[in-house]
């Protein structure tokens, strides 16, 4: 079998950006960590109705720009949002149950332990 000649020849500065990059996204992810054990931005996030990880850890979601219809999955009211990174709950229902409108996890990251919401 023939061998071809790469198109774009490896070289030791595309190693060392490679090697660059994943030290530059391992350090991003320790301080992510970091932000979600000490909370520095709690009240913030407390207002948002999100639970750490959402706000800390999924906070950079990629989504379509548009109009999208939603229904909170615990009461059923209908929205619209505008993107597709659309909540879950809507803020009334998160609040009252203390719950992240994102994940729908607990905000204080406790298992709950009654059997209906």
């Amino acid at each position: 079998m023939e061998t071809k000649k790469p198109l774009h020849p490896l070289t030791i500065r595309d190693v060392n950006t490679e090697t660059f990059l994943n030290a530059r996204y391992v350090n991003d992810l320790r301080n992510k960590l970091q932000a979600v054990e000490i909370d520095p931005r709690k009240e913030q996030r407390l207002a948002q109705h999100e639970c750490r990880t959402c706000f800390y850890l999924r906070g950079e979601r990629l989504a379509m720009q548009a109009f999208w219809d939603w229904t909170c999955n615990l009461c059923g009211v209908e929205g619209t949002y505008s993107c597709s990174a659309h909540p879950k709950l809507c803020t009334k229902c998160a609040t009252d149950n203390s719950l992240c409108r994102e994940c729908t996890g607990d905000m204080d990251d406790v298992q709950k332990r009654r059997k209906e919401l």
